[in-house]
C-alpha cells in the first residue's frame, strides 16, 4: 500500500490524527529537498524511527519527482549514511542490506565518531542537511524544531526532524497499517535498539508460557504490543552512575 495513494484518496480507514502527522512530515521532507537538494543525507541506522522516515521520504521524493525533469528519483539522488557502532546487532546489518536491495539505495558506512564523520560529510560531500529520526520523547529532543541548525560545538549543518511530534504508538501504527518491513529484533521484544551490550528485551513485554510438559518458559511480545509509551526506553540498560571518591581517595 503506497502512502501517497492513501493521502490522495482520503482513505476513511486511516486514523485522522496519523494522517495529519504523515502529511506534516512529508511537508518537512519536501521542504528539505527543495532547500538542500542533493546536499541532503538521511541518517539510517536501521531502527524503527529512521525506517518510518525512509518511507516518508519515499513519498516526499515522489512528490518532488513529479515536478522534476530528472530521470533519477530524488530517493536515489540524496545520500544515506550510517554511523556504525562497534557492538552492533547482526540483525541491523541484515535489515540495512534488505533496505538497500529493495529500494535501490546505498547506505554509506561511517565510524561512531559522529562529529568527525559529520565534518567529513560536509567537507568531502558538501552535505548541508541531515535527516534524522528523533522524536520529542527522545533524550534531549523536546526543544528541537523540524528544521534547525546544529548545536553549538558541532560542525555547521542543518538538522531535519520530520517525525518530532510522533509518539511511539504512531510509529507502530504507521509501520503496521502500511505493512512496511522493519528490523526483526522488534518482533523479539526489543523496543529501542542501541548496541548488544546496552539493549535488552523490554521487561514490560515479558510473558510466561506453560508448555504441555508443565514447564514455564519466558517469552516476549513484539514491540508494537507495548501498551505504555513511557516504557519504550526500558529496552536500554542505563549506564551506572559513578560518584566521585572522597577527596582523600582522589588521585
Amino acid at each position: 500500500m503506497e502512502i501517497l495513494d492513501v493521502l490522495e484518496n482520503k482513505r476513511s480507514d486511516v486514523n485522522p490524527a496519523l494522517l495529519a502527522l504523515i502529511e506534516n512530515s512529508i511537508e518537512v521532507l519536501t521542504k528539505a529537498i527543495q532547500n538542500f537538494g542533493e546536499n541532503l543525507a538521511l541518517s539510517f541506522n536501521g531502527g524503527k524511527d529512521c525506517t518510518v522516515v525512509l518511507h516518508l521520504l519515499r513519498a516526499a521524493s515522489l512528490i518532488e519527482d513529479r515536478q522534476s525533469k530528472e530521470e533519477t528519483s530524488w530517493l536515489q539522488r540524496i545520500k544515506y549514511v550510517h554511523f556504525v557502532k562497534e557492538n552492533e546487532f547482526e540483525e541491523i546489518e541484515q535489515f540495512r542490506n534488505f533496505i538497500e536491495h529493495n529500494y535501490n539505495i546505498k547506505v554509506q558506512l561511517y565510524s561512531s565518531d559522529f562529529k568527525g564523520e559529520v565534518q567529513k560529510l560536509i567537507d568531502q560531500h558538501g552535505i548541508e542537511g541531515i535527516i534524522m529520526g528523533n522524536r520529542k520523547s527522545d533524550p534531549w529532543s523536546r526543544e528541537l524544531e523540524p528544521i534547525c541548525k546544529s548545536s553549538p560545538g558541532w560542525p555547521e549543518f542543518f538538522r531535519v526532524f520530520p517525525i518530532l511530534d510522533w509518539s511511539y504508538h504512531n510509529v507502530w501504527e504507521f509501520l503496521r497499517f502500511f505493512d512496511l518491513p522493519y528490523c526483526r529484533l522488534y518482533d523479539l521484544g526489543y523496543t529501542s535498539l542501541g548496541e548488544k551490550d546496552n539493549s535488552i528485551r523490554n521487561p514490560h513485554l515479558r510473558v510466561e508460557k506453560q508448555l504441555d510438559s508443565g514447564e514455564i518458559i519466558e517469552e516476549f511480545n513484539p514491540a508494537y504490543q507495548l501498551e505504555n509509551d513511557e516504557y519504550e526506553r526500558e529496552s536500554r540498560i542505563k549506564a551506572p552512575v559513578i560518584s566521585s571518591p572522597p577527596k582523600d581517595k582522589q588521585q
